[in-house]
């Protein structure tokens, strides 16, 4: 458990790499879902036809690649982990302890060597039992790790072809925009607005075990729509009025400078975020290498207990009070609460399409003017 009395991964760090997986997920992959996101017309996209392929190229190659961490990662190994740790819990919060203990204490009361050996080997049995049981979910826990060492070292591969694809575009693109640098600076404005707006209420749902929903934001980014949703009064008047800033920018531009204008926002915003995934793996696999460590400890434990066993059980007495202040029966039962809670909220399920997890910024600049005057 963590500080918050929540599952371990029910953390900040595991949290922000889910979601920004996400907006690997929801990368387009051809040309056709591209202009189709962007609204662009069929003689922009025509016309930069050369520099988008190689581009939507590389997005195909993230968005496979989110897209088969997320199903792997987090819709099967975490989850098939974190049901193992929940049946661990409730197994020792049921009593699964106590045996072992009693053990211990009829064993210095046996009155015969036959006795002893019989409490001896079932003592054998119940430490081997739990020996395992820890071990595996070690074993479990480190492979999540190398997932996520595996998924951090393939997405450095393809950032350095996606930041010359990126560049590329950008380059082609710019050079019919009078005031490129302004349009990028008022997209991350817009971006870091929003973060900073959301983040106390995205930490408030993570502590709360919520599930989360997400949505691609026209040109500003993956934001977490069930947060953005929360936002009320005074902060929404201000992330509407900041979102109408972008909006006003892009009106600028007519016809065929539109294109080019989202295009330049697109980028920003996708980049930005690529951006933010890479760093986030590395806490993320901190996490799990922390459980990791965890599984590791109780089952050397047990390991030990089982080698004092064969050698002197007497010997084994302070071990066994020093695991019985670790592992009470009613910290067990903490323990699975908070997995349980971590369950209902780890489910999210992947869109059927990328377009039906978008919002437009004319949408979201209504809702948040509707939710400022609640």
């Amino acid at each position: 458990m963590n500080s918050a009395d929540n599952y371990i991964l029910q953390h900040q760090d595991v949290y922000d790499l889910q979601k920004y997986v996400w907006s690997g997920v929801l990368l387009p992959t051809t040309e056709e879902e591209y202009q189709a996101r962007l609204n662009i017309s069929d003689r922009t996209a025509s016309k930069l036809s050369e520099v988008i392929k190689p581009l939507v190229d590389v997005y195909g190659t993230a968005q496979k690649h989110c897209q088969s961490f997320y199903e792997d990662t987090f819709r099967n190994k975490l989850p098939k982990l974190t049901d193992d740790a929940l049946a661990y819990a409730q197994d020792a919060a049921g009593g699964s302890y106590g045996p072992i203990f009693q053990d211990i204490i009829d064993i210095g009361s046996a009155a015969t060597p036959e006795e002893i050996q019989r409490l001896q080997d079932d003592l054998t049995a119940r430490l081997s039992d739990r020996y395992i049981a820890a071990a595996d979910l070690q074993v479990a826990a480190s492979s999540c790790a190398d997932d996520l060492r595996n998924f951090e070292q393939q997405t450095r591969e393809y950032q350095s072809r996606l930041a010359q694809c990126s560049v590329l575009v950008h380059d082609k693109t710019a050079q019919e925009l009078d005031d490129v640098d302004n349009l990028q600076r008022k997209v991350k404005e817009c971006r870091e607005e929003i973060k900073a707006d959301t983040a106390e209420y995205e930490h408030d749902k993570l502590v709360a075990c919520t599930t989360p929903s997400y949505a691609w934001l026209g040109f500003i980014g993956l934001i977490v729509a069930s947060t953005v949703a929360g936002v009320y009064g005074k902060k929404a008047a201000d992330m509407a009025a900041r979102i109408d800033e972008l909006k006003d920018e892009l009106a600028r531009y007519e016809g065929n400078l539109k294109d080019e204008s989202s295009i330049i926002a697109d980028l920003t915003a996708i980049d930005g975020d690529l951006k933010s995934l890479l760093d986030i793996i590395g806490p993320a696999i901190t996490v799990v290498e922390k459980m990791e460590g965890v599984w590791q400890s109780f089952a050397q434990d047990f390991f030990k207990m089982l080698e004092e066993v064969k050698t002197d059980v007497g010997s084994a007495n302070p071990i066994i009070a020093h695991m019985y202040e670790k592992k009470l029966e009613s910290k067990w039962s903490d323990v699975a609460g908070a997995i349980k809670k971590y369950q209902q909220a780890m489910d999210v399920s992947l869109p059927i399409s990328a377009y039906g997890a978008s919002v437009s910024i004319d949408e979201m600049s209504r809702k948040l003017h509707a939710q400022a005057n609640k």
